[in-house]
This record gives C-alpha cells, structure tokens and sequence, in this order.
C-alpha cells in the first residue's frame, strides 16, 4: 500500500485472500445467517450506535487513513468519517421504526456481499456495513485494495462495538477471484456494489446465471452530472460552486459535476471568472491543510484521465489547465482542467477526474436540455443556477436523475437530508442514507413459497412479433407521461373502485375474494404513503424534498400458471405508482390478462394505460426484453420464470432494469418508484424575491 501522493511512501501491507479464505468466509456466513436474523433488531440497533461512537472517537485516526491511503484533503477526510458516524446512526433509527412496524412481516435475506470503493472508503463501506447487518444479514466485505488499511481498521471498530466476526467478515485483495468465487454462490443471498457502470453490469450478468432463490442486487455507479447555469443566476456563487463540484477531491466523486451548460449571455463572464478561480487552487500533499487538490487514486487513474484529455485534442477548446509543481512529481497528480466542448454527445462514457467541459447554449434551447443530457443514460446528479422559478421546476421536474441541486454546489449529500443514488446507468436505486434503503435489504415474508417449474429450452424469439411491441411501447411511454404527473387522488380513485368491486362481488368464492381484497386494501394504504413527496429535514436555509418518481413503463409477463392475483395486484401496483403496463401472455394466460384489464377498465383506468401483446414463447419474451425501451419487468412468483427473465436483463443494453417478481409485502409498491432528492439553497434569492416567483408566462 503506498501513499498517491507520494509513491516512494510505502503505508503497509496486506495478504490478499486465498480461494481457502474465500470458500469459508461463505459457509461461516451461511452458517450465522439464521441466528443473527433471530437476534432482536434492538440489539441489532445497539451495535450500530456503539460503532457510531467508536468510530467518532477514532475520528482523527480514520481522517489520518483517508489522507493518506485515499488521497483525501484534510477537510474532506473529516467530513467523510462524520458521514460514516451518520450511517450507523441513522440506519439504526431507520431499523427501529421500520422493523418495530412491520418486523414480524418481513425477514432478513441472508448473507450479503458488500463491494466498496476507494474514493470513500469510510463512508461508503460503513454505510453499506451498517445497512445490511442492522438488517439482520451477514456480511462479506470486499473493500477496495487501494484502501484496505482502513477497511480494516472500521471493521475492528464494528467487532468492538459487538458485531461477531463470523457475522462480519473481510476478504482482501483484487476484485475479480473473490467476485468470481462468490457471485455465482448460492448462499450469497445478495450484493452491495458502489463502483463502475461495467462492473455493475457484470455482476448482475453472474448473479442472472446462478439457479436457486434469485439475489438481490443494489448498484450505485457514476454519473455524467451535469449543471445549467442561467442569466440570471449569482455569478460568484456559481463559480464557487462550480469550483467545489468539479474539482473536489479531485474531480473523483461519482457526484461530481462533468458538463457545465452556461447560458451564452453570460458565457464569456463567467469562463474568466473560472479560470481565475481555478487558478487559485493549490494542488499537493492532502496532508497539508492549505492544500485544495490532492491526488488521483493511482497510475492507471491518471493515464486514464490524460487519454481523454489526448482525445479531445482538436474537438474542444482547451480554456485552462492547472499548473503543477515540482512537489507532485512523486505521486499521481493530475491538473484540473476546463474544455469547451460543442454538445454532451462528445462525451460517451464518465471522466472520473478533475475534467470540466463547458457548453454554450441559447435561452430559447433550454427546454431542450434535460432531454438531451437524459439521452446520455446516466442519472445521478444535476445542478440548476437559476433565479426564476418557472425554469427551476422545469428543470427539476424533467432531468431524470437521483439527485437535483439548486443554487448550491453539487457534492457533499448529507445522509437523512439529501439521500443519495441514482437511476439509469447510475444504479439501480434505492438511494443510501434514505427511507427506503434497508427495505431493499429485506424481504417479504411469503406465504407459501412458489412451486418451481421448469421452463422449456429455446433458442429463438419471434423477433417480427417482439419489434412489433415496440409501437405498443411507445404508444404506452406518451400516455405514462401524462399519467405520472396526474397526481395520487387520480391514480387512488379507480383502485378504490376497484377494491370495492372485488371485496363485494357475490360471485366470487367467499376466502380468495377476502384474501385479495385485504391485498388490494394494502396497497392502498401503500399508495397513500408513498403518494406524496416528503419534506427531509436540513439545516436553515436549505430545503430537501423526496419525490417518487413512477418508472416508466414495465413489461408484465404472465405464463402459463399464473392466476388472477398474480397478474392484478403487478399490474395495480404499477398504475399506483404512474407506471404503465405492457402485458406478454403465452395462450394460457391470455384470457385471465383480458379478464384483468376489464376489471382495470371498468373501475376507471384509462384503457391506453395498458396493452396486451401474446407470444408464443418465453425466447419471444426475452427478444421483446432486447429490442424495446422499456422501464422494467413483473413476473408472478415463479423462479424458474425470474432466473430466466433476469437474464434476459442482465445481457440487455443500456441501464440495469428491475425484476419485480412476486414479493407482496408491507413494502412491495416502493419497488415500483424511482426516489429523487431536491435540495434547495432558499437563501440564494439575491435579494430579488420577485425573479424567485417568475414564471415562465410572465
């Protein structure tokens, strides 16, 4: 282990984890899974809050580790363990309210694997630590090797605090022979990745290709964020926050701003502005307190970094780069630097740096934006500078990320105020330090588990019929638009109507028609929790709101075996919560999904809010999964069905899509939601409370 900012500094050493180390970390895991589930979640909760004091007591000793095995500014290293110390803290809130609620419905998955990064080797590792075992599930952790020292130091602080070892276990050394040894084991029950897009991708590829019980993943990976800055915004605030967003921690924050769209008006201005900033940065050892900028991880990060900036030689403007100095020789530095590029589309995948590019845009083209930067896939955080309102909810309302960021920088997210995550290809959600994290990390007690039934081979889809979905997705996709923003009492009126139908249908036998109306009735109240944004608490003069946001539009896929609660309460729960609805059915299904769809039509939901397209073959299915923009999948409870359906996710292009399969629970329409965080600085006005309110009419 060396020191990024200076090579020739050797901080110690570790002994990567052997294929024996590996294999018993996985039965000693499967061997606790059960008795700690059993052991109460106040006890649960109590170990966390005793690592949180632990920790905070070793708050000079960890920030010392960031510093020096991360590269960490003084600032940032303190900063980072405090949010580490919130972890514990908040987890262990959440747990006691969620589980004291409706603990006796939900149960721990089992053992997780938890693969953390470098760039925040506290915060991140603890908080996924302290996630899944207030959950009641064993952990295997696989730290990052550019900063194991300190993963090792946080978990002896977790087994000091009372968390046994067999219940906290870590693996040292490169990702791939731990991944590939424990991803295709059936006792992991579930994985915890912050890391990069591709590796994402990986493992839910491993995770779809193993048999038994189907493992939950959640993946939180990078971002192409980006910022759009108006006329009318602060200029000084702006550059400030520019600066702080970029340029932080080197530029390696997966929050990290990466495209920054100034209005043309003011381009100019604020580009000189810019550069006499960034030209005031000091870039050095992070050991030194007036140091601003510190290294890049490591060698391969750099080259990296200096292969794109070779790139962009003759397609963008170079506006400035930092100086370095002698002092960096050493170590792994790399000077920030700020590009004027034409359009975002210059940049197809993250620069995990301290790159900047600039684009120009012209007032009459700002609608256009949020489209434009969705296109690009990502979804992690943006920023708008503005001080009119109207383009501020715009804005806001269109972007598809997890993050919004107003008149502030664009880092830092505090655990409770501004929960942290992405969608598209930033991740699968739910959003960390939020209120529907440790309910991804549980499941729903089931009440008989599903029979499985193997599925026949096939080698091929009916790839006519799957493009011909696509005029059905399309045609779904305009009319979710319009249903998403309709509101919950418009969405709560027809499944009322719905309930009531069913609860008092004489013809229906009198248990199953009780049974799926208390089903129906729970949704409903789910609906009506999760229907309304939620104001977050923070400090004075900011304001933080959580939205759930509908998905999309989702692919119901109902074979053979399938009932009537199997296909109703999917596809309610999906209009609940402003998705839409494609139906695929084999021929045994396709009279039970038109019953279904009546019923939907009947108590008043617009029949355009869902379609039915029949296919012959499960290979049809999965090529209708390929070939079309879709949101995500629901299947009715059948493993053998899922663990075909996820693989058919896994290898598809573009952003890792849910399966929701049949797991009806307290908690079951949080699945259906997408969680955007709005944070709002309220004291950037600038003394003119007018523009504050202007809309875009006026």
């Amino acid at each position: 282990m060396v020191n990024p900012a200076d090579h020739r500094e050797v901080l110690g050493h570790y002994l990567p984890s052997s294929e024996h180390d590996i294999e018993q970390a996985a039965t000693r895991a499967h061997a606790v899974a059960a008795g700690w589930a059993a052991t109460p979640f106040a006890e649960r909760c109590g170990y966390l809050r005793r690592a949180a004091s632990l920790i905070e007591d070793a708050l000079p000793e960890l920030a010392a580790f960031c510093v020096k095995e991360a590269g960490k500014t003084l600032a940032d290293a303190l900063a980072e363990v405090r949010e580490a110390i919130d972890f514990c803290r908040y987890y262990a809130a959440q747990a006691q309210t969620l589980l004291g609620t409706h603990g006796h419905a939900l149960a721990a998955r089992g053992p997780i694997l938890c693969i953390s990064p470098w760039n925040f080797p506290v915060a991140i590792f603890t908080g996924q630590l302290a996630a899944a075992l207030v959950s009641g599930n064993p952990v295997i952790a696989k730290p990052a090797e550019q900063t194991t020292l300190v993963a090792l130091r946080v978990a002896q602080l977790f087994h000091e605090a009372g968390v046994p070892r067999e219940v906290l276990q870590l693996l040292c050394g490169p990702g791939e022979p731990i991944g590939e040894r424990l991803l295709p084991d059936a006792r992991i029950a579930g994985v915890m990745f912050t890391g990069s897009t591709g590796v994402a991708r990986h493992i839910a590829a491993r995770l779809a290709e193993r048999g038994g019980a189907r493992a939950m993943l959640i993946a939180e990976t990078g971002g192409q964020n980006a910022m759009i800055v108006d006329s009318t915004a602060l200029p000084e605030q702006v550059v400030d926050d520019v600066i702080a967003s970029g340029f932080n921690s080197a530029g390696q924050r997966c929050s990290a701003l990466r495209v920054l769209y100034v209005q043309h008006e003011i381009a100019d201005r604020l580009i000189h502005m810019l550069i006499g900033a960034m030209s005031e940065l000091r870039i050095g050892d992070p050991a030194h307190a007036a140091t601003d900028i510190g290294p890049i991880i490591d060698h391969h990060a750099r080259a990296r970094l200096q292969a794109h900036v070779e790139r962009l030689a003759g397609r963008a403007r170079l506006l400035h780069a930092c100086k370095l100095s002698a002092d960096c020789d050493e170590g792994s530095f790399f000077a920030p630097h700020l590009f004027e590029i034409d359009a975002i589309e210059r940049l197809p995948r993250e620069v995990f740096g301290p790159v900047l590019h600039l684009v120009r845009y012209r007032a009459a083209d700002l609608e256009q934006l949020p489209r434009r930067i969705n296109a690009a896939g990502y979804g992690l955080t943006f920023g708008i500078h503005s001080r009119i309102q109207g383009s501020i909810d715009l804005l806001a309302r269109e972007i598809a990320v997890g993050n919004v960021y107003v008149n502030r920088n664009m880092i830092g997210a505090v655990v409770g105020v501004q929960p942290f995550g992405g969608r598209g290809l930033s991740g699968t959600g739910p959003k960390a330090g939020g209120p529907l994290y440790l309910g991804r990390l549980l499941r729903a007690v089931p009440a008989q588990p599903p029979a499985y039934r193997p599925l026949p081979e096939e080698t091929a889809g009916d790839l006519p019929q799957a493009f011909d979905c696509r005029a059905a997705v399309h045609a779904l996709a305009e009319l979710q638009q319009e249903w998403r923003h309709s509101g919950l009492h418009a969405r709560l009126a027809p499944a009322r109507a719905l309930h009531e139908r069913i609860a008092h249908d004489p013809l229906r036998e009198h248990d199953a028609r009780g049974e799926l109306a208390a089903q129906l009735q729970q949704l409903l109240q789910q609906a009506e929790a999760i229907g309304h944004a939620r104001a977050l608490p923070g400090p004075t003069g900011e304001s933080n709101t959580l939205h759930l946001d509908a998905r999309g539009v989702l692919l119901c896929v109902c074979r053979e075996g399938a009932g009537e609660r199997d296909i109703l309460l999917p596809a309610l729960a999906a209009l609940l919560a402003g998705n839409a609805v494609l139906f695929l059915t084999d021929a045994a299904t396709g009279a039970p999904v038109l019953a279904v769809r009546n019923l939907l039509a009947e108590a008043g939901f617009a029949d355009g809010l869902t379609a039915h397209h029949a296919l012959p073959d499960i290979a049809g299915m999965q090529a209708v999964i390929a070939a079309c923009a879709i949101d995500g999948v629901l299947c009715h409870g059948d493993p053998a069905l899922a663990q075909r359906l996820s693989h058919s996710l896994a290898a598809r292009a573009g952003a890792l899509l849910p399966l929701l399969d049949d797991d009806f629970g307290p908690l079951y329409l949080e699945r259906f939601v997408q969680e955007k965080t709005i944070s709002v600085n309220t004291t950037a006005s600038g003394g003119n409370a007018a523009l504050m309110s202007q809309a875009e009419s006026d």
